[in-house]
């Protein structure tokens, strides 16, 4: 027997006793749309995360992951044999994408799709919680995933951490619904072969479990012990590919401690202070208003549902502040998974020293997944198709109110003038006036739908030109709050140039010799990983062609010619704020950052440059002499 889950507690299940062949057409209907729309939600979080994913170079991070999976993988270079001694801190990422380069080559694409998938992965994951939450509320959740900036952002990094998210929300999943607990056996082993970044997601999963009474259902055996120490085993040592993946796997494990008692509590600064010591939270309030206010209306309709519930419209005042207390409550026991996930991960992630954006997942996981229950809300006002005339012109004005206040302010932000900034404080009055208009006139839960509906679709825009800013027009942008360190396109330009000139000097493209010194980035160690004649010296000077960062000393006998290459920029936002300085409130450099994420005159980003030097003699082979 199939029963369906319906979306408001208050709508009644249909007998299924009277089913006739056209409601069973009409099953099959639904199931069929719904798997289409989950296919949608797959292709958007595919686009995203997949398209021209090697435009942007590798940052010094991903480099070196990059690099040491390549001297896994048993690459030649010299760059790699640089990393061959280095212990991966996450051996299951390190060893998937060995095989991965060796089977697809070493690039700057290849490099990030083992990431890219994880994050498809992960929004896809919410169709294993449709039974619990709903049909409805499941889209809803793979949709606000699939439409993260945040998520969107690390999944188009080379890192382990979504990797190790991923593992640990499906491990959750599994273990919240019910299903088959081999399954969710197999995941923790594979989470616990993540090493250090496996640390973070296990206590906020083990946190989440212990908020919703769910210790019980993880049925402990030895046939489950057995299945996570099998996966653990296969996934730190590469399918026993690489033994010592097991001690990295602890070491791992003891880096995150190190890292943790190791963390720098925040310090004062000029302007906002708290925005550098915690750049990251400022990132996710940025970038993800739709998923936090959405928690938050969530769960105010969750509180208001269970004060319906346990109220009466005849009790007395005096019990008034006691029931809702105890709708709270209530709601709170229905909803502690999603807050524990965003707790719990927002907790750990203060707590440790780098407070890099993929620490955020978890915020992100559990306020989507609270901002469900708005847009469930919302569609059941819309279930009504009586109401729907009153809702879409709701909609419809508070829309352009809502469009007209962001205008006002992006005009504030370019040009200064108080007068803008005011036109969008006066939209949002108004939009404030016309849902206690229509609250009056028509239907308070259709004008509440109404502005829900414009604010959605106007947040849900803004989220996707952050996203598309963040990760495609301007992702080398060091005001981002995510991009702590952005790589230049430089890189990119500094290696084809050493592939031209190779190409002209020798008739060969990787054929010309070059030396580094050894405080050489990542990233440019990265650049020149296929030039078999690459060297890393204290002290370059003897090669063709010589790297150093701009201002450097060459000490050697031959004469050189250099060409510079921006490659790394780094920016701090201390200047982002209000001060009166000049005898009034001035908030224009904190609107310019937060509107247009730019930075004004006082805060010039700093750009790391380094030198490509050409050998006299090489320079005029290349110039044909």
């Amino acid at each position: 027997m199939i029963v369906s889950t319906p979306l408001d507690p208050h709508e009644t299940k249909t007998p299924l006793a009277h089913a006739g062949p056209s409601d069973e057409t009409a099953s099959r209907v639904r199931v069929t749309r719904e798997t289409l729309l989950w296919l949608g939600i797959g292709a958007v979080a595919g686009l995203t995360r997949l398209w021209a994913l090697g435009s942007a170079p590798l940052n010094d991070a991903e480099a070196a992951l990059a690099l040491q999976s390549l001297a896994l993988a048993g690459h030649a270079s010299p760059m790699a044999t640089a990393f061959a001694s280095t212990s991966p801190a996450n051996p299951l990422f390190s060893a998937t994408q060995a095989i991965w380069m060796s089977i697809f080559g070493a690039t700057d694409a290849t490099a990030r799709w083992l990431s890219a998938l994880a994050g498809v992965a992960l929004c896809l994951l919410p169709a294993l919680l449709r039974r619990e939450i709903g049909p409805a509320r499941g889209l809803a959740f793979g949709g606000l995933l699939a439409l993260s900036p945040t998520l969107w952002f690390i999944a188009r990094q080379s890192d382990g951490a979504l990797l190790a998210w991923t593992l640990a929300f499906g491990m959750w999943c599994v273990w919240s619904t019910n299903a088959r607990a081999e399954m969710g056996w197999l995941l923790a082993g594979l989470l616990l072969a993540c090493g250090a970044d496996a640390v973070t997601p296990a206590l906020t999963v083990a946190a989440a479990l212990a908020a919703g009474n769910a210790f019980s259902r993880l049925r402990i055996n030895a046939t489950g012990a057995l299945i996570a120490a099998g996966a653990c085993a296969i996934g730190a040592t590469g399918f026993g590919l690489r033994l010592s993946g097991l001690g990295d796997m602890f070491n791992g494990y003891a880096m995150w401690f190190a890292e943790l008692t190791g963390a720098p509590l925040p310090e004062p600064g000029a302007g906002l202070w708290i925005l550098p010591a915690l750049r990251g939270a400022a990132g996710f309030v940025l970038y993800e208003p739709l998923i936090w206010i959405g928690a938050i209306t969530g769960g105010a309709v969750l509180v208001l549902r269970r004060s319906a519930q346990h109220g009466s419209s005849n009790a007395p005042r005096s019990r008034d502040a006691r029931v809702l207390r105890g709708a709270m409550r209530g709601a709170m026991r229905g909803a502690t998974p999603w807050p524990a996930w965003a707790g719990a991960g927002f907790g750990l992630w203060l707590l440790t020293q780098s407070r890099t954006a993929d620490g955020l997942a978890p915020v992100v996981i559990g306020c989507a997944a609270l901002a469900t229950i708005a847009v469930e809300r919302i569609l059941t006002e819309l279930a009504d198709r009586r109401q729907w005339a009153s809702i879409a012109a709701v909609a419809g004005i508070s829309a352009i109110m809502l469009v007209y206040g962001f205008i006002g302010a992006l005009f504030y932000a370019g040009q200064g003038a108080v007068t803008w900034l005011l036109t969008g404080l006066i939209a949002l009055v108004m939009v404030g006036g016309i849902a206690i208009v229509a609250g009056m006139t028509l239907n308070t839960q259709s004008a509440l739908a109404g502005v829900g509906i414009a604010a959605g679709i106007c947040l849900l825009l803004y989220t996707l030109s952050a996203g598309v800013q963040l990760t495609q027009t301007r992702p080398d942008n060091p005001a981002e709050p995510y991009n702590v360190r952005a790589t230049l396109p430089g890189v990119h330009d500094l290696r084809n140039a050493l592939g031209d000139v190779s190409a002209r000097a020798s008739g060969e493209p990787l054929a010309i010799s070059i030396e580094l010194p050894e405080s050489a980035p990542a990233s440019l160690k990265w650049a020149v990983r296929d030039w078999q004649r690459a060297t890393i010296t204290s002290q370059p000077g003897a090669a063709e062609t010589l790297l150093t960062p701009m201002g450097a000393t060459i000490q050697t006998d031959y004469t050189y010619i250099g060409s510079e290459f921006r490659i790394a920029s780094t920016a701090s936002i201390r200047s982002a704020g209000c001060d009166d300085r000049s005898g009034q409130f001035n908030c224009y450099p904190l609107a310019r950052w937060l509107i247009l994420r730019n930075l004004d005159g006082s805060a010039i980003p700093t750009q790391t440059r380094w030198v490509l030097w050409l050998r006299q003699d090489v320079a005029r082979r290349y110039s044909g002499r």
